[in-house]
């Protein structure tokens, strides 16, 4: 990859930010080592992704968000952690957010069995998305990744309440109405001997469609909530959204199906006047 003039300024700008935090460390021979080290590394990833061309922005954009903010870089360089005795996340060789190619560096597996349990556990009622965010949750503040991204935190409460609030509505709106349909069953339809069908099952299915949802959006809102490299966060506050319409969706089957089951039964009740 050739990179212009501008480009290089721009990474010389980014080394010599690295180059303002490394305070701690007097020894100019060493700082020249650290941000040599530093630049090949850069070159080698760029030269790694393939490209014939990168532009400036996209430039911006890796040494920023991908490799991370300078302060972080020069953490890193000044206290290198050995990826074999901590649990850190691997943004270098992720896929999405970099969990599963850290347990890879961490446990010595391969990175493509690590991934290929988490697909199974995802399939096992959602386990594996809830473990995995879990996991990320963690490291997000604990190995430092996102480090000078400021949390805030008013947003934050605000993603939790609000996706509390809407699953909470949404859940006591659809008990609302199966509870009236229920009512005006037993007392429109009271002559016929008959009993609305299956209502125990649907407010077992109601019930536990809500608890699947709330946990699973939850853990959507608190990621939604930080700030995520890549727009993570936006993409996140979207998954929300989309395990807040499906909710609807199976409540209102389950809705649907106790308004069919009362108009079956009424049709009947009239029938039945009628002869």
């Amino acid at each position: 990859m050739v990179l212009t003039q501008q480009q290089e300024n721009i990474i010389n700008k980014y080394l010599s930010e690295v180059n303002n935090y490394l305070n701690s460390v007097s020894d100019i021979e060493k700082r020249k080592r650290f941000l040599i080290e530093l630049k090949k590394n850069i070159f080698n990833s760029l030269q790694k992704s393939g490209k014939n061309y990168i532009s400036d922005e996209e430039l911006c954009h890796f040494l920023y968000d991908e490799l991370g903010e300078p302060e972080l870089q020069a953490e890193k360089l000044l206290n290198p952690i050995n990826p074999s005795t901590k649990l850190i996340l691997n943004v270098e060789n992720r896929v999405w957010l970099g969990v599963c190619a850290g347990l890879a560096v961490r446990t010595r597996f391969p990175v493509m069995v690590i991934r290929f349990l988490f697909a199974l556990l995802g399939l096992c009622g959602g386990i594996g998305f809830i473990f995995y965010l879990s996991v990320y949750f963690f490291l997000y503040f604990s190995s430092g990744v996102y480090r000078g991204k400021k949390i805030r935190w008013g947003f934050f409460v605000y993603q939790l309440v609000l996706t509390l609030s809407l699953l909470i509505f949404i859940h006591l709106a659809t008990i609302f109405l199966l509870k009236g349909i229920e009512y005006l069953h037993t007392h429109w339809i009271a002559t016929s001997n008959s009993s609305l069908v299956d209502i125990d099952k649907v407010y077992h299915l109601v019930f536990l469609s809500f608890l699947f949802y709330m946990w699973t959006g939850i853990l959507s809102a608190m990621m939604g909530g930080l700030p995520l490299k890549n727009d993570w966060d936006k993409t996140f506050r979207n998954i929300r959204d989309a395990q807040i319409a499906l909710l609807v969706l199976f409540e209102f089957a389950g809705v649907a199906w106790v308004i069919y089951r009362f108009i079956i039964d009424s049709i009947v009740v009239f029938r039945n006047l009628m002869i």
